[in-house]
């Protein structure tokens, strides 16, 4: 019999259940709430990608907008440029009715920020698209690093391609004009 290569003290599944539920409830205490857009369809146009999202969801988070350099480094997301660091958020695995979320590259999180900076309650929403995910060594929680959505607008006319090649000179159209009335060796 071939012993388990995980530890005697190694969370079981049960255990892991209620780690996460322990986790989201205190997203949902101490953190951020938000909306999630899964991606349920991806469709590659030459070097663009696009996606479409399913019904938004609910959802607790953590962020990190100034992330030390040993976290950077532990996901292999650090930068050259130590003033550009990238905006890491801490994601739950259950939604607000505690449904399993998995985030993937190029899903939205509309994180809500305070407007005004002396006083007042007045928020602002903006959307962010998850460039990568990964779980936690623990398998507690996701950690997605985010970027600023940009609206992506799919062509209305193929571009060309290898595959559909009576596009390729479409930008390359010439008009052929005829002068009549005009010979060669005629003079004005």
């Amino acid at each position: 019999m071939q012993k388990s290569s995980l530890g005697t003290l190694f969370p079981t599944v049960d255990e892991l259940d209620i780690y996460r539920s322990n986790f989201t409830e205190a997203a949902e205490r101490l953190g951020r709430n938000g909306l999630y857009h899964p991606v349920v369809k991806e469709e590659v146009v030459n070097t663009d990608v696009y996606y479409t999202y399913g019904t938004p969801t609910n959802i607790s988070y953590f962020l990190i907008e100034n992330p030390k350099k040993s976290l950077l480094n532990r996901f292999g997301w650090n930068v050259e440029y130590p003033d550009m660091k990238p905006i890491i958020c801490y994601l739950t695995f259950l939604d607000a009715e505690y449904k399993e979320v998995e985030p993937s590259e190029g899903c939205i999180i509309e994180l809500t920020t305070r407007k005004n900076p002396h006083g007042g309650f007045n928020t602002d929403t903006k959307k962010f698209q998850v460039v990568e995910a990964t779980t936690d060594f623990e398998m507690n929680m996701f950690v997605c690093k985010l970027a600023p959505y940009r609206e992506n607008i799919k062509p209305i006319n193929p571009l060309p391609s290898p595959e559909d090649p009576n596009h390729e000179d479409v930008f390359f159209n010439r008009k052929t004009i005829y002068s009549e009335g005009k010979d060669e060796g005629a003079t004005n």
